[in-house]
C-alpha cells in the first residue's frame, strides 16, 4: 500500500508477483510476474488536455474525428453545444505529448458524422472526470446532401497544389462522406 501523495511527479514501474496453489493435483507453486508502467502527474498536467479536431473556427463536413489529447486520459468526455456529455475512447499512444504529460497515452478519438449536427456554428467542449478542461471551441458544419450522401460519384483535378506545377487529384468518397486526395502528380 502508498499513500496518496507519497509519490513525486514522474514515471514508475511496478513489479507483480502472483501465485497460482494446486492443492489437489500437485504440490508445485505456479509464479507469475506481471510488470505495472505507471505516471503520476502533476496538478498542472491533470489540467491539460486540448481538442485539436474539430479545430477552432474550422469548417467540418462528413463522417470525421474529434480527436485530441488530454494527461488523464482514462475519462474523457465531449459536450457539443453545452448537450449532454459523451465519453470518448481514451489512453491511445501519442508519443508528442509525452514530455507535456510524463506519459504517452494520452490520446483519445471519437467517430463523428458531422452531417447528422445543423448547419452553422457549435461549440464544443473537453471535460476529464467531468471537470471541464479549457474553453468551449467553436465551430462550423457545412453539409454537402444530407445526413448521409449515396451513389455520388466526382473527381475534380486541382492545379499547382500543393506546389506550383503540380496537379492533385481529389475524389469522392462515400464512406467519409468527403472529397479525399486520389493522386498528385
Amino acid at each position: 500500500e502508498i499513500p496518496l501523495g507519497a509519490l513525486k511527479a514522474g514515471k514508475y514501474s511496478v513489479e507483480l508477483q502472483t501465485y497460482n496453489l494446486q492443492l489437489i493435483s500437485s504440490p508445485a507453486v505456479n509464479q507469475r510476474t506481471i510488470q505495472l508502467d505507471f505516471a503520476v502527474l502533476t496538478e498542472d498536467q491533470a489540467r491539460k488536455g486540448f481538442i485539436e479536431i474539430p479545430a477552432e473556427g474550422s469548417t467540418q463536413s462528413g463522417v470525421g474525428l474529434i480527436s485530441g489529447w488530454s494527461c488523464v486520459a482514462d475519462h474523457v468526455e465531449v459536450s457539443i453545444n453545452g448537450g449532454p456529455r459523451q465519453r470518448v475512447p481514451s489512453e491511445s499512444p501519442r508519443g508528442d505529448v509525452e514530455s507535456v504529460c510524463s506519459h504517452s497515452n494520452a490520446g483519445f478519438g471519437l467517430l463523428w458524422n458531422y452531417n447528422t449536427m445543423s448547419e452553422g456554428e457549435h461549440t464544443i467542449q473537453l471535460y476529464v472526470k467531468t471537470v471541464p478542461i479549457g474553453t468551449a471551441r467553436k465551430f462550423r458544419v457545412v453539409k454537402p446532401k444530407g445526413e448521409f450522401a449515396r451513389d455520388l460519384s466526382k473527381e475534380v483535378n486541382v492545379q499547382d497544389f500543393p506546389d506550383a506545377g503540380k496537379s492533385t487529384t481529389l475524389d469522392w468518397r462515400e464512406a467519409e462522406q468527403r472529397f479525399g486526395i486520389k493522386s498528385v502528380q
